[in-house]
């Protein structure tokens, strides 16, 4: 309707707010809403509506009023960010104190309604919190001034200002069933609006849409139920937000005063007691019948919270914590996936470093002697590829668990072959089946496949040597066994050294397993202990000790 401007009254010494009307609002039906809006603003002296100090025109003949400036931000930037918890000022606003400001507007408002005014476009946008705790109701252009309201004082607002205006006048989402049918209205179209915003201020979220949309739900009714969004919210206010939002306006709270006691009552902790055991009954029910679902511990835990004396319920959640569920809830599911994955990146880590090591044989090996090129060439070329099938693990691509066992068995052919294969390779298939078996991945069958494949690549080799296939690493005559490798150049001095470091690596990498698997065993037995324990304080089925 105007431009608002910063202004320095030389006069007094102050800093004001001057409202000037647009030029293309000069029509006539422009120009006496605008200086309505003006006597309206001014005829309310309260300390949450901004006080008109002047009414005038300008030099162009425009009219114009010199109000109170203002400093804060609206309630809807308050709410828009804790809805955004990243947001700057998230948490600078909390319930409490949101729910104290509400009850503030909701007495601003019963004043203007006891000289007969009702504000008709009440919303976040048009409610400023002040930097030191004020509270302002802005925007009284569409102001209705009610026929039957006594008058007070001189220079009261009457019809002969009103504004005539066909349609709806108000904001849709917040507008009362009656505004938006065009129906005359009273002080219970402002309380329909003030219980949207109580709504969207519990929620975190609005009651009714933007536009056409919006105008349609609140003519065809809507529940407001905002612990339907947030569990957590109280069932007194569930009621009030049910009783302040009803289509019928016979139905709704009485006045915006009794809205706002009621707020006040509930910050000052007057609690419906019966409202509270009917609805923790009906929660308790749910629970019952829904025992073996995952909502079942949440409705029984509501059901707890609202009346902690509630028969059975403090049993019930008892019961409930050592259940097991028929369906994993997808949230566990998730909890469970992430987990999985962040085990398999650690194992993919470790496989990447034991298959580096595997690699580094074959230089290692030409050091000490080694000259034959196929054998080394295989140890690197097997070594490489599992580092490869590491990598992609840790990377998140999923692989065929088809492919981790063959290159596990590869490997161990080949340790087979090179130092027979009763001899180091049975070892190194017992530690590798023992780690793939730890695998967030491995199934029953994989385990099996891999175990199977594991003792067919040690005696596979054995048989092969057997019939002739590949050249024999160990003879028998009588009571003497002859271990040979078929690596060429390798010498007495660099093979006991591997056999002897053989043995203790063995025997390390087989502890750090056991012991690592038992500690996460003990860790999670003693994390259920304690769960059960503080649940048995919780419900009082045991003393603390």
């Amino acid at each position: 309707m105007g431009e608002v401007y910063e202004a320095y009254d030389a006069q007094i010494g102050r800093e004001v707010a001057i409202k000037v009307l647009h030029a293309t609002k000069t029509s006539p039906s422009g120009l006496a809403r605008f200086l309505r809006e003006a006597r309206i603003q001014g005829w309310l002296d309260h300390p949450a509506i901004p006080p008109v100090y002047e009414l005038g025109h300008d030099d162009a003949g425009r009219p114009f009023f010199v109000m109170k400036r203002l400093c804060g931000i609206t309630l809807f930037e308050v709410l828009e960010a804790r809805r955004q918890a990243s947001a700057p000022g998230a948490m600078a606003w909390s319930e409490q104190q949101l729910l104290r400001m509400f009850v503030e507007i909701c007495l601003a408002i019963e004043f203007a309604h006891t000289r007969g005014v009702v504000h008709c476009d009440l919303k976040p946008t048009n409610i400023l919190l002040g930097e030191f705790g004020e509270v302002y109701v802005l925007d009284w252009g569409v102001a209705t001034v009610l026929d039957e309201s006594p008058a007070v004082g001189e220079g009261r607002p009457t019809q002969e200002h009103e504004v005539v205006v066909e349609g709806a006048l108000g904001t849709p989402g917040y507008m009362s069933p009656e505004q938006v049918r065009g129906d005359p209205v009273d002080s219970r179209a402002d309380v329909y609006a003030l219980g949207c915003i109580l709504f969207e201020l519990v929620a975190g979220c609005r009651l009714l849409p933007d536009g056409v949309a919006g105008l349609a739900c609140s003519l065809g009714g809507v529940t407001a139920v905002p612990s339907d969004v947030r569990a957590d919210v109280a069932p007194e206010l569930d009621a009030l937000c049910r009783r302040a939002t009803s289509a019928d306006r016979s139905q709704r709270i009485g006045s915006a005063r009794m809205l706002g006691e009621a707020v006040q009552r509930y910050l000052d902790g007057d609690r419906d007691l019966a409202t509270r055991r009917s609805l923790a009954h009906v929660h308790l029910e749910r629970a019952r019948r829904a025992v073996t679902q995952p909502i079942a511990m949440r409705e029984a835990g509501r059901a707890l919270a609202l009346d902690p004396a509630a028969t059975g319920a403090a049993e019930l959640v008892a019961q409930l914590m050592v259940a097991r569920p028929t369906r994993t809830p997808p949230a566990v599911a998730a909890g469970v996936a992430q987990a999985a994955r962040a085990e398999l990146a650690s194992k993919s880590r470790v496989g990447i470093a034991v298959y580096t090591g595997y690699a580094l044989m074959a230089p290692f090996s030409f050091v000490l002697g080694v000259r034959d090129a196929p054998y080394q060439g295989a140890l690197v070329a097997i070594a490489c590829a599992n580092i490869l099938l590491a990598w992609r693990a840790l990377t998140g691509q999923r692989l065929p668990q088809v492919v981790v066992i063959l290159g596990h068995v590869a490997m161990l052919a080949l340790l087979a072959r090179f130092f027979t294969p009763l001899l180091v390779a049975p070892g190194v298939a017992a530690v590798t089946v023992m780690s793939y078996a730890q695998s967030p991945l491995t199934t029953r069958r994989s385990l099996l496949a891999a175990t199977g494949l594991a003792v067919l690549a040690v005696l596979g080799v054995w048989g092969a040597e057997a019939c002739g296939l590949l050249s024999a690493t160990m003879t028998v005559t009588g009571s003497t066994v002859v271990l040979t490798s078929p690596l060429g150049g390798m010498t007495t001095g660099p093979l006991v050294f591997v056999l002897v470091c053989y043995p203790i690596a063995l025997i390390a990498i087989a502890a750090a397993i056991s012991y690592a698997v038992a500690t996460h065993g003990r860790a999670a037995r003693r994390d259920l202990e304690v769960q059960a324990w503080q649940l048995r304080q919780l419900t009082s089925l045991d003393e603390p000790r």
